[in-house]
């Protein structure tokens, strides 16, 4: 998902939505800088290997070292005790 362009749009089509084309604006690695640099990736790629090259794009990538807490947070806070308001609105809530 990171490699399109429009983080805003609701849908992506493969070959036909525009791609990230910014420049990385930080030396080291930043969050900031990932869509671009997965392009970037992504074309070294297919230089190297052409009609064999296989780019993945998944939405989430999620296991003991993420970080970013997106996915994680969910199944943890279901496990504890107490009222969850979920992000489809206030009527959708569980009480453990």
């Amino acid at each position: 998902m990171s490699a399109y362009a429009n983080e805003g749009a609701r849908e992506f089509v493969e070959d036909v939505s525009p791609l990230d084309e910014r420049q990385p604006t930080h030396e080291e690695f930043n969050l900031e800088d990932y869509g671009p640099r997965k392009v970037q990736c992504e074309r070294v790629v297919e230089a190297a290997f052409g009609p064999r090259s296989v780019l993945v794009r998944p939405l989430l990538i999620v296991g003991p070292h993420d970080a970013t807490d997106r996915f994680t947070y969910w199944p943890r806070r279901l496990s504890e005790t107490g009222t969850v308001l979920l992000p489809d609105g206030p009527r959708a809530t569980s009480s453990r």
